[in-house]
């Protein structure tokens, strides 16, 4: 009888792990991943504006579609707003250093989101 119990308890326990890591690890570990790559993203930008004195790097929009997220950075020259293969060049290779992944054409495939400019 005991060991139907512990038999019992053992699989209630496993359960509950199970669903702890479906609900709570697996979420968690894909949103640090998002957060980390967003932010290399991020000081990426200001180090190009750093190199391109003229320049001004203001931000990085981001827009999150399922799996797929699609960076847009905001860069401005003179009140205006610009774009720069070198910028996106940049935040791709910052998103692939961190995300332990090649560049693709204009997308990193990581392991919980494609990240494109």
């Amino acid at each position: 009888m005991l060991k139907a119990q512990a038999g019992v308890e053992a699989a209630f326990i496993i359960a509950l792990l199970v669903t702890f890591v479906v609900t709570v690890a697996v979420p968690a570990v894909r949103e640090a991943e998002l957060d980390s790559v967003l932010s290399s993203c991020r000081l990426a930008g200001v180090e190009w504006a750093s190199h391109n004195a003229s320049r001004d790097f203001q931000g990085l929009v981001f827009d999150r579609q399922d799996r797929v997220v699609t960076m847009a950075p905001q860069a401005f020259q003179d009140g205006r707003f610009v774009t720069s293969t070198e910028l996106d060049a940049a935040l791709l290779e910052a998103a692939s250093q961190v995300a332990n992944a090649p560049v693709e054409g204009s997308c990193v495939k990581a392991l919980n989101y494609e990240y494109c400019v």
